[in-house]
C-alpha cells in the first residue's frame, strides 16, 4: 500500500499561488506545477487523471474551509478553501 504523508502543506512549498476570482482551480493547479517543472501547461498529462476537477471546483465555491491534497505526477497538489494552491515535493520521489 501506498504511504500517504499526513500533511504534506505543513512543509514548504516549491510555489504557492491565490486562485483569483476568474480563474479556475485547475487553470492554477496546472500553471503552478508546470512553473515548478520548468515546462509549459501543457507538458503533463490531464490534471483530471489525477482528481475529479468538477468536484474540486464545486467544493470550493464558497471559499469557505476545507483542504484538499492529492498526488499529480511527483507532486503534492494542496488546495485550501481560502483560495491557494501549493506544490510540495513528494518525499518518497527520489531523483
Amino acid at each position: 500500500m501506498e504511504q500517504v504523508h499526513d500533511r504534506p502543506w505543513e512543509e514548504t512549498p516549491l510555489v504557492r499561488t491565490a486562485v483569483g476570482d476568474e480563474e479556475s482551480i485547475a487553470t492554477v493547479v496546472a500553471r503552478s506545477v508546470a512553473s515548478v517543472r520548468g515546462v509549459p501547461v501543457d507538458g503533463f498529462p490531464p490534471l483530471y487523471e489525477a482528481v475529479d476537477l468538477e468536484a474540486l471546483e464545486r467544493l470550493f465555491d464558497d471559499r469557505g474551509e476545507g483542504v484538499v491534497a492529492f498526488k499529480y505526477r511527483e507532486f503534492w497538489v494542496v488546495v485550501t478553501a481560502s483560495g491557494t494552491v501549493s506544490v510540495h515535493e513528494d518525499a518518497d520521489v527520489e531523483d
